[in-house]
């Protein structure tokens, strides 16, 4: 399955993006599975990619919890408006520092 257009996949590539020190990358993608989303593969590194630009979006964009959702809406070819939202949830409890 693919979940990212190629433009996209440049972008993310082309953009540092680390994790905090407390991120929980592990809880991340647990919370995902555990929701009825899991990540296999190299599908768990291109997700754990977009929740850190989830974090970058709230930290150094400002972006609202609805922008980070319509983000990812946008960044991913098959998610639902579901899926956007649980990875932004996820991203914010298990990625973003200060969550």
């Amino acid at each position: 399955m693919r979940i990212l257009s190629p433009a996209v996949g440049a972008v993310v590539a082309a953009v540092t993006l680390s994790a905090p020190a407390d991120a929980d990358q592990n809880g991340f993608l647990q919370m995902l599975a555990d929701h009825g989303a899991p990540a296999r593969g190299s599908e768990q590194g291109a997700l754990l990619h977009l929740g850190n630009a989830v974090c970058e979006g709230f930290y150094k964009n400002g972006w609202s919890e609805q922008r980070a959702v319509s983000e990812i809406m946008t960044q991913l070819s098959d998610s639902t408006p579901k899926r956007a939202q649980l990875i932004v949830t996820a991203a914010h409890l298990q990625l973003c520092a200060d969550a």
